[in-house]
């Protein structure tokens, strides 16, 4: 078997294996669980031992992929939360362009403006 020191298994959980070097642990000591079944006798002791470590971390495995499924839902919340951003950024700059005509139109200046935004253009702007 490829036992893991403890070292290993640090360095390893910060690669995010965490959750499979957990599931292989679980599946050893479930085959040590298992052995020692076997023989009930010689092993009354062991056997709830055994039997709620293996319990605590299927458990903690359990936890480990909910804890990640958590992070990957909030990293695609932010992701979404940062597009809406933009987009209400950009429907607010766009209401605002309607508001402003709204204003010109309701208060007669409309006609006025456009004239001299066309006047002020053709003045600056070079003879084509």
């Amino acid at each position: 078997m490829n036992n893991l020191s403890t070292a290993d298994l640090y360095r390893t959980a910060y690669n995010n294996d965490a959750p499979d070097v957990l599931l292989k642990k679980i599946s050893e000591l479930q085959n040590t669980l298992d052995q020692a079944k076997q023989n009930p006798s010689k092993n009354l002791k062991a056997i709830p031992f055994y039997e709620s470590i293996v319990g605590a971390m299927k458990y903690a495995w359990s936890q480990m992929i909910e804890q990640d499924q958590v992070y990957k839902q909030n990293q695609f919340l932010k992701r979404e939360n940062d597009f809406l951003k933009e987009q209400a950024a950009y429907l607010n700059n766009e209401l605002n362009k309607y508001k402003t005509v709204e204003q010109l139109t309701v208060s007669g200046e409309l006609n006025e403006t456009i004239a001299a935004v066309n006047e002020f253009l053709k003045n600056k702007l070079p003879n084509e």
